[in-house]
C-alpha cells in the first residue's frame, strides 16, 4: 500500500490546527488541574480539622490553639492550627489586600483574624476557653 505524500497546503493547515489546539489543550488542562488541586486542598484541610477536633474531645477554636497562632503566619499554617475560618470580608487598599476570617464555637466564643498580603496582622478573641 503506497500513501501519497501530503501537499503543502495540507502541511500548513495541518500545522496551523496543531498550533490552535495545542495551547487550548493546555489551558483547558491547567484550568481543570486549579480546580482539582483547590478541591483537593479543600479536602485536605476538612481531613484535617476533623483530626484536629477529634484529637481535641470534639471542640473547635479553643484559647491554648488561639495562643499558638502568630503574627506573621500565612492563612494556610494558621488553618493547620485551628481548622477552616470563615472569610468574613476583603477588600484592597494601596496595592494591599487585606482578607478577615472568623472561627466561631456553638456558644459564640470566636476568633478573629486579618491577614494582610496572605500574613497575619492582627487577632483577637472573645470568649474562648
Amino acid at each position: 500500500m503506497t500513501t501519497k505524500p501530503l501537499s503543502k497546503t495540507r502541511l500548513i493547515q495541518l500545522g496551523v490546527a496543531i498550533a490552535i489546539a495545542l495551547p487550548l489543550v493546555w489551558i483547558v488542562r491547567g484550568f481543570l488541574g486549579g480546580e482539582f488541586s483547590e478541591a483537593q486542598a479543600r479536602l485536605d484541610r476538612a481531613e484535617a480539622l476533623g483530626q484536629l477536633i477529634k484529637s481535641n474531645g470534639g471542640s473547635g477554636i479553643t484559647l491554648d490553639r488561639y495562643k499558638q497562632v502568630q503574627t506573621g503566619m500565612t492563612i494556610a499554617k494558621v488553618e493547620t492550627i485551628v481548622g477552616e475560618g470563615q472569610e468574613t470580608s476583603r477588600s484592597e487598599a494601596g496595592g494591599s489586600l487585606a482578607v478577615n476570617y472568623r472561627w466561631q464555637n456553638a456558644d459564640g466564643s470566636k476568633m478573629n483574624a486579618m491577614f494582610q498580603g496572605n500574613k497575619l496582622v492582627t487577632k483577637a478573641q472573645s470568649g474562648l476557653k
